[in-house]
């Protein structure tokens, strides 16, 4: 029976999200000391089996370590990578091109580039959690990859050609106040130039986006605030979550999509507050990339 209705407001982070040292299986945690010795450690039949990996110890990863996890994506179970609590400002050209095991990539804490065609053709590339330290991307950075929604960093100024292209994106979250130089090919689904996402745009810059070149190709601009993401959640028994009107299992999955922090409006029912809280718990012990 449903009872007196009332709103729950719960911020959470994403880094709080993030896993332990080795809580669940298939997912290794490594703490680097100095650049150029992740090496040493993805020799290790534990990294060989692992799918996902985070590495710590805010060292800037030298051209050696990229090659280091390009071995384990290429040759071994790796799927998803997070290098947030590194210092890399910048991750080189084609650095991951082709990587086709990748699914998903949090990127460095302070990063300000990403290089050309540095995932181009990563075909299985969903998840992407970009900072907002981020100022540019490099042409074709993300071309042919399976990224669906992507949300652009405040600072970003410039989108390179190519960046999104072949991507099958359907929601584009755009922080900037002043809309990046870019062009229709930066996004652009086919080679017919057509763009399908939507694009959400801060408040009072829709005419301005609207306007500019390469984001005017964006078949629906609205305005929404980025700073937070709404989502309303309703409880209609027998553990069942219903987000945004459909009906869905409360898995980790559903918030993957948060680059740093996701508001969530509980319309409870009786009993609710304590079950949702659950339901966070449960879900900060996943991967914070990996499906059910």
């Amino acid at each position: 029976m449903i009872m007196k209705r009332h709103i729950y407001t719960l911020i959470v982070s994403f880094l709080v999200l993030f896993i332990p040292v080795n809580s669940i299986a298939g997912v290794l945690k490594i703490t680097l000391s100095e650049p150029g010795t992740l090496a040493n450690f993805t020799k290790s039949d534990e990294a060989k089996e692992a799918d996902s990996l985070i590495i710590c110890g805010n060292v800037q990863l030298s051209n050696s370590d990229f090659l280091a996890l390009k071995k384990l994506l290429v040759s071994y179970n790796l799927k998803y990578i997070d290098i947030y609590d590194t210092s890399n400002t910048t991750i080189g050209e084609e650095v991951f091109m082709s990587c086709i095991n990748l699914h998903g990539f949090k990127f460095p804490k302070n990063l300000k580039s990403v290089g050309r065609y540095c995932f181009e053709n990563c075909y299985n590339l969903e998840y992407i959690i970009l900072p907002e330290s981020l100022e540019n991307f490099g042409a074709g950075a993300f071309r042919s990859c399976s990224i669906k929604e992507v949300t652009i960093p405040e600072k970003v100024t410039i989108i390179e050609d190519q960046v999104f292209m072949y991507c099958p994106l359907q929601n584009v979250y755009s922080k900037a106040k002043t809309p990046p130089v870019c062009t229709v090919e930066a996004f652009m689904s086919n080679n017919n130039r057509d763009v399908f996402a939507i694009l959400h745009v801060p408040s009072g810059t829709k005419e301005l986006y609207e306007n500019a070149d390469g984001w005017m190709y964006f078949p629906f601009t609205t305005e929404s605030d980025n700073e937070i993401y709404k989502i309303v959640y309703s409880v209609i028994g027998n553990g069942k979550i219903k987000i945004n009107n459909k009906i869905v299992k409360p898995t980790r999955e559903k918030l993957d999509f948060v680059e740093e922090k996701i508001k969530v409006v509980d319309e409870k029912v009786d009993g609710v507050g304590n079950f949702l809280k659950d339901k966070i718990d449960s879900i900060k012990g996943l991967n914070p990339f990996k499906k059910d």
